[in-house]
């Protein structure tokens, strides 16, 4: 975020599965970055990974797992998202929106109004 000056919300990262599958991040941004800010968002996000991680490098390289995948969701989402689980008892101090989870059906929570691929 520091290298491309951009804000977000949250940013949760899910697992797509298909014939090759893939890491999707759901991503609300603070404001409207434009359409090449995102793409940089996304480029730097995949280099991060591959750096950091040597397996994730490996599994990119080796066509066993696509590019990723940042699925923008709309603007105050996650504040809907958040007074939702709130009303249904967490407790407001206590929660934390998940950076990472395994559950596919979790971004049906938010209205993705746009998907950008590296590939």
């Amino acid at each position: 975020l520091a290298k491309t000056g951009l804000f977000i919300e949250f940013l949760t990262a899910l697992p797509q599965y298909g014939d090759i599958p893939r890491y999707a991040f759901l991503t609300e941004f603070v404001g409207s970055p434009s359409a090449q800010a995102k793409m940089d968002f996304l480029k730097l996000l995949e280099d991060g990974l591959c750096r950091q991680n040597r397996e994730y490098e490996y599994t990119r390289s080796s066509q066993l797992l696509r590019s990723p995948v940042l699925k923008v969701v709309r603007c105050g989402d996650y504040e809907r998202y958040r007074a939702a689980r709130i009303a249904e008892g967490s407790h407001e101090g206590q929660f934390k929106m998940p950076e990472l989870t395994a559950d596919e059906g979790f971004s049906s929570n938010f209205a993705v109004e746009e998907e950008l691929f590296l590939d």
